[in-house]
């Protein structure tokens, strides 16, 4: 088995710049799939109803089988999102949701001045985030009832493993990657969940 190193969060990094009497506020926080990043944006949004902007950009499953998103929220295209991605990838972190809040202040900052600010306040935000590494990943695949889905992203999570691919049919099937080290107790912990009747597949990640 190929060994996969790779850094993911161990907490919340913040920061906070001013340029122009615009506020920039952000946001690095661990996510183990793309549903619960967008919950996470979704309570930002919440948290800030007075904020002209809420760009963001995440990355689950590992460098291998990635799963990215990223947008803009009404800045001139490219500027925001991509600027928060980059320096996400530029950091080698995965499992990683960077939120960036803006409440303008009054003045134009260009579209290279609004990169620079959303990559600034990105890569600060990462820098404030305690790390935490993963060696030698295996694949899982999960089927499971509609009633355990949600506790089973928990146990996932828990594992400190990552949900790369979701299908909703007359069951919940979920692929994914958990460190080799927590594999007994990932095994353990979803057959007590499930009292022994999920379909659990374990393999080498290559």
């Amino acid at each position: 088995m190929e060994v996969n190193i790779s850094l993911q969060p161990d907490g919340v990094g913040n920061s906070e710049i001013t340029v122009k009497n615009s506020r920039f506020i952000g946001r690095a926080s661990g996510v183990n799939s793309e549903k619960e990043a967008r919950e996470v944006i979704k309570q930002t949004r919440e948290r800030h109803p007075g904020s002209t902007h809420v760009a963001y950009a995440f990355m689950v499953g590992g460098k291998s089988r990635e799963i990215c998103g990223m947008s803009d929220d009404g800045e001139p295209k490219g500027t925001a999102g991509r600027a928060i991605l980059d320096s996400i990838r530029r950091k080698g972190i995965v499992n990683v949701l960077v939120t960036v809040v803006r409440y303008f202040g009054g003045v134009k900052l260009g579209a290279g001045g609004l990169t620079r600010v959303y990559r600034e306040c990105a890569l600060e935000a990462l820098k404030n985030l305690h790390l935490k590494a993963l060696r030698e990943e295996v694949e899982f695949s999960l089927e499971i009832g509609y009633e355990s889905y949600e506790s089973a992203l928990r146990v996932i999570g828990d594992a400190g493993g990552a949900v790369t691919r979701e299908e909703f049919t007359t069951l919940v099937r979920l692929r994914g990657l958990i460190p080799s080290s927590n594999q007994e107790n990932f095994i353990s912990a979803i057959k007590n969940l499930t009292s022994g009747r999920a379909g659990l597949e374990i393999s080498d990640h290559d």
